[in-house]
């Protein structure tokens, strides 16, 4: 498996992997709007691939702000390949390439229900909460679906 920077031609692939329940930002996407949100990190950010002989099984993608922080948007890994190594080595190449850059921080938020990444962030050393404070306020309810 190799850890390497994306490219244009691998946002196809990238973005049919997003379409997972945990990316709430990209599941319910068509391929193209998939396509279109994650260019920017490409051109403007970090956007690293995992590929295992050519076929891409994860990627991570971060954006710079303002301030000393890199924000993680995303790190997906292939349901197959989950709990193997290939987010740690993701997100620790993804720090080298922040640090390199000269920022001092990683900042990202994960769902309180989505208790394998709650861990693994903790796994990777990421403190919570200590840094920032989350605020969310609820301005359109979702319809809830009874027949489900």
């Amino acid at each position: 498996m190799k850890i390497q920077k994306a490219s244009l031609k691998d946002l196809n692939e990238c973005s049919k992997l997003s379409h997972i329940k945990e990316f709430s930002a990209l599941y319910k996407l068509s391929n193209s709007e998939a396509k279109k949100y994650l260019k920017p990190f490409i051109e403007n950010g970090i956007f690293l691939v995992a590929k295992k002989k050519e076929i891409i099984i994860g990627f991570i993608c971060a954006e710079f702000t303002l301030s000393n922080y890199v924000w993680v948007d995303a790190i997906v890994v292939e349901k197959n390949y989950r709990s193997k190594g290939v987010g740690r080595l993701l997100f620790s190449e993804m720090e080298k390439q922040a640090k390199k850059k000269g920022f001092g921080n990683i900042f990202l938020v994960v769902p309180k229900f989505n208790k394998p990444s709650v861990e693994f962030y903790k796994s990777m050393k990421m403190s919570k909460g200590n840094e920032c404070v989350e605020f969310s306020k609820v301005i359109k309810q979702k319809l809830i679906n009874n027949n489900s």
